[in-house]
């Protein structure tokens, strides 16, 4: 499993950090366009694993998922660019060895690799307020799309609702946030709003339909909350990333989505456990979701920030130039 892990989340990094660099034009909708992967996967992947199962028990259904997952491979390979490279690979070694025999070279030679070793991590975005801007945005908000996915149905059931009524309302909530990753593309890249505008509302949304959850009852009042809040995190998903595009550039990217990559983890190992202790403590989903829509609502504020320091209109007027 942690190989599996470490496969998926550098494969995702070089993936997003390749469609930034090669779309420089409609990025959000080719980004939107590369998103939906993930909810079709959702309706796709569970019934045909199930089938796996049934056919084949639960070894047989691992190897056809991994076979499955090999597509990553052609798809790696297809990405590659075509034609000879500019310069050739092969160069010719130094007749030194590069050992130093002066004891009074070492210091140098240490400060030489921590030097080299921060620019391989690109460490220097951790004292960068922009970077951190955009981590907060983007880890606050897949964390409260994790929360829901995990306590939603119980949180339903609580309320009255049926297990069916349940599913149909994430099945609902996932055409809708299916549909926002495209739709979000189109509006981003022909100027009717922008990103910032964008961001800003679906995390309004986002955040007061969580709060909002706990105490609806009725079947529709439910039904839009669930829309909602999964159209608004499947625009945020695509926003993400383009907003990391616009704000630092593309030469950072590689080193910004790893770094989200890996604080979001820490994010979600350090908290993912609270709104299930808020329901063993007061034995009620209210509080639970109000943690999560308050979470979510997080960031307004670096959002404000960037907009303060009119980092979107900036990153504009370069890409025109």
């Amino acid at each position: 499993m942690r190989k599996n892990g470490t496969g998926f989340g550098i494969s995702g990094v070089l993936i997003k950090e390749a469609i930034a660099r090669r779309f420089t034009t409609n990025y959000a909708t080719a980004t939107g366009i590369a998103r939906t992967g993930d909810s079709i996967g959702l309706f796709v992947c569970a019934p045909i694993v199930q089938v796996f199962i049934d056919t084949y028990g639960w070894r047989g259904a691992m190897l056809l998922v991994g076979a499955i997952s090999m597509h990553l491979l052609v798809c790696g390979a297809l990405m590659q660019r075509a034609g000879a490279p500019s310069a050739s690979r092969y160069q010719k070694l130094p007749a030194d060895d590069g050992i130093s025999k002066h004891p009074s070279q070492l210091p140098s030679r240490c400060t030489s690799f921590y030097k080299n070793l921060f620019e391989i991590f690109d460490i220097r975005l951790l004292s960068d307020f922009r970077y951190w801007s955009v981590a907060i945005i983007a880890c606050c908000s897949k964390f409260a799309f994790h929360m829901w996915h995990i306590y939603f149905v119980s949180q339903a059931k609580s309320n009255g609702f049926s297990l069916q009524e349940a599913a149909t309302f994430v099945t609902v909530g996932g055409v809708g946030g299916l549909i926002a990753k495209l739709v979000q593309g189109f509006f981003l890249d022909r100027g009717v709003i922008s990103s910032f505008h964008l961001t800003a509302t679906a995390v309004a949304v986002c955040s007061v339909s969580h709060c909002a959850t706990p105490w609806l009852t009725s079947y529709w009042p439910m039904m839009t909350s669930s829309l909602l809040i999964l159209t608004s995190s499947g625009a945020l998903s695509c926003l993400h990333d383009v907003l990391s595009k616009q704000v630092l550039g593309v030469d950072l990217l590689v080193g910004t989505f790893g770094w989200i990559y890996f604080t979001a983890a820490i994010l979600e190992f350090s908290l993912g456990f609270l709104p299930g202790l808020l329901f063993d403590t007061t034995g009620s989903y209210t509080t639970a979701f109000v943690f999560i829509g308050s979470l979510q609502f997080l960031p307004m504020f670096p959002l404000l920030i960037l907009r303060y320091y009119r980092c979107f209109e900036r990153d504009a007027q370069e890409e025109l130039t």
